[in-house]
């Protein structure tokens, strides 16, 4: 299963509404769960992803890491988001951050760019620890994933991302990421 399978799996399960108003008081995540992407039976890509309804449509949002094997040294990250009205249509994002206790990724990663179906993306590549410091924040102290929509005014929603995660999310992704990064024999 791809990350876009995977958002588009979960936006179809947080399709339902919520009161709180998008570009206003940010929306908890209703379900944060680990993302395991397998590719021929190897782990391809390790993560979490959140998703919440919002005014009748849906947030999704995903960060995984996968093993960089470009000429660039690191982990390469990618923060996927999607965010939808009611009649389930995407809606433009024009920026995508992910914020922690001490990281924000506006200075550090792409530019977003949409794909076919709607969903945003921006990646980087975060060289020694920089990444696993990034995940352990999120995992243990929680984080936002901010949304800035270029139509209708500009609405920017905030997916607040409630920390500590669940143990079992914690554990899912630290044994994934154990074996993504496991040697080769």
């Amino acid at each position: 299963m791809t990350v876009k399978t995977l958002l588009k799996v979960l936006l179809a399960v947080a399709c339902y509404p919520l009161a709180a108003a998008a570009g206003q008081a940010p929306v908890t995540a209703e379900t944060v769960a680990p993302v395991v992407l397998m590719r021929s039976g190897d782990i391809a890509a390790c993560g979490l992803t959140a998703s919440a309804s919002v005014n009748g449509g849906a947030a999704v949002a995903s960060l995984t890491l996968l093993k960089d094997s470009g000429t660039a040294p690191g982990t390469r990250f990618v923060l996927h988001g999607l965010w939808t009205g009611p009649s389930a249509t995407p809606r433009r994002v024009s920026d995508l951050t992910l914020k922690t206790a001490s990281q924000d990724t506006a200075s550090s990663f792409s530019k977003p760019a949409p794909d076919d179906d709607g969903a945003f993306e921006t990646t980087a590549v975060l060289p020694g620890l920089d990444g696993a410091n990034l995940f352990r924040e999120l995992m243990l102290g929680g984080g936002t994933i901010e949304m800035h929509e270029e139509d209708d005014g500009g609405d920017t929603l905030t997916l607040l991302i409630p920390g500590p995660v669940t143990p079992s999310v914690r554990a899912a992704y630290l044994n994934c990421a154990g074996d993504l990064f496991w040697p080769e024999p």
